[in-house]
């Protein structure tokens, strides 16, 4: 058997995965039924709009958990053509997922889970922060700390993985902070619209969604592999702020970066905020983020 600690090996898939892998042959089936019809009737527009989402949610988490890409690959391929399953359909011989990229994905998630609070500071220390788009914020923030908390818990995060990963102590806030003034500076107020607007959150409800549907949950969880509350990232990010002396510039990708770990890009966000809620699904497996340098 592979060393769990360099991949995911074979004897460490679950059901989860197996219901990850059949949950994307079943959506992909629906979407190209419903896709493939002569014309879409009006009523049936929003579902191909969820569907699209949950196909390219299922795809993201999928690769995040640590589902095979050839099993992906294969449940996609079903599915193009149509063909939905109970469950009970072979899947082929898994190949290995080094641990490397899930915990490199988990690192990922957890900038986008520290931005969140990061952009709240800043915004509320200028007065720019009203009370709806607050509440988006919040309803965000919460929706990542599933998210986070569910793929480390899915992975089975070592405490040693997950070892100054919640970091939460004002120097480590600093360069966040310093980053998200920066790309307000630059930007405006499009940073905050990138995680309040409604199609987003959408989104975001639709990742938790998925991990639910698969078994993922918190009740087993050991406290390593659940980051801070998020009323304490509130406090901690806060805290900091108010508290700055001198915060050093970062660099500047890492803004950048920790939005687009909400899965969010700017061609998405184009859309979301014209009113076009059809995402177009994946045409192969999702690539695996690259490691941050933190």
């Amino acid at each position: 058997m592979t060393d769990a600690t360099e991949t995911f090996g074979t004897a460490s898939y679950s059901a989860v995965h197996r219901r990850m892998a059949y949950a994307i042959q079943n959506v992909t089936a629906d979407l190209t039924i419903l896709s493939g019809e002569p014309a879409i009737e009006p009523h049936a527009r929003k579902t191909v709009r969820d569907l699209s989402i949950a196909h390219r949610v299922l795809h993201e988490q999928a690769a995040a958990i640590g589902v095979p890409a050839n099993w992906i690959d294969h449940a996609s391929d079903a599915g193009r053509r149509s063909e939905r399953t109970t469950g009970e359909s072979t899947l082929p011989t898994a190949h290995d997922v080094p641990r490397s990229m899930l915990i490199a994905q988990l690192r990922h998630q957890v900038e986008s889970l520290h931005t969140l609070p990061a952009l709240a500071s800043v915004r509320r220390d200028r007065g720019l922060a009203e009370r709806r788009g607050a509440d988006r914020l919040s309803e965000h923030l919460r929706l990542q700390w599933l998210r986070v908390a569910m793929t480390a818990t899915a992975i089975d995060a070592t405490e040693a993985e997950t070892r100054g990963l919640w970091g939460i102590d004002p120097k480590s806030w600093q360069p966040r902070l310093a980053a998200v003034a920066d790309r307000l500076d630059l930007e405006g107020g499009r940073p905050w619209r990138a995680v309040t607007a409604p199609a987003v959150l959408r989104e975001a409800r639709c990742r938790v969604a998925v991990m639910r549907m698969v078994g993922i949950t918190l009740t087993d969880s050991p406290a390593h592999q659940l980051p801070p509350a998020p009323h304490l990232l509130e406090a901690s990010s806060e805290h900091a702020w108010q508290t700055r002396d001198r915060i050093e510039r970062p660099a500047g990708e890492l803004i950048g970066a920790a939005i687009e770990a909400t899965g969010v890009t700017a061609a998405y966000l184009d859309h979301a905020e014209g009113g076009a809620h059809y995402l177009p699904p994946p045409t192969a497996s999702v690539t695996p983020v690259s490691e941050l340098d933190l």
